[in-house]
């Protein structure tokens, strides 16, 4: 039986979190709630069953697992992006 895709704005929620090692920065950058992407990041690692970030105080830091996930998901996300890239082009002409 194929597994579940994981949730696509979780993955842009945990890009975001490990470029800027923040939650409240990476919610600003996506322009949703703080809570939404501490939601999104949880639903993430329920979905890999692995912690992806030790929580601290003022930062967050990938654990193994996340250190193992993000070339992963940075790959992922940027061949979405060039892959709507052309259609976009397209639908303005």
């Amino acid at each position: 039986m194929p597994r579940r895709f994981p949730p696509l704005a979780g993955l842009q929620a945990f890009l975001a979190v490990a470029r800027t090692s923040s939650f409240s920065q990476a919610s600003e950058i996506l322009h949703i709630s703080q809570s939404s992407i501490s939601r999104q990041i949880l639903q993430l690692e329920n979905h890999f069953r692995s912690t992806l970030f030790l929580r601290h105080t003022r930062r967050v830091v990938l654990t193994d697992a996340g250190e193992r996930l993000l070339p992963y998901v940075e790959q992922l996300i940027a061949l979405l992006l060039q892959a709507i890239r052309p259609s976009r082009r397209s639908h303005r002409s």
